[in-house]
């Protein structure tokens, strides 16, 4: 996890994920999330950095449950 704003900043953070089984083990995906102010009534934004992932995560939007 890191937050490019410093640590003061906690409502904007980037992470990164490596999966260690299946399809996509060994590769590395960076998210950046941004949390609204007035979370948990407005969901946080959250952006897929990578270009190697499937279609429907291209344009840097994905829907999560």
């Amino acid at each position: 996890m890191q937050f490019p704003n410093g640590k003061d900043d906690l409502m904007n953070f980037k992470v990164s994920i490596r999966p260690d089984k299946g399809y996509y083990k060994g590769g590395t995906f960076l998210f950046t999330f941004q949390v609204s102010p007035i979370y948990p009534h407005e969901a946080p934004k959250v952006k897929v950095q990578d270009k190697g992932l499937p279609s429907k995560y291209r344009l840097g939007r994905k829907c999560l449950p």
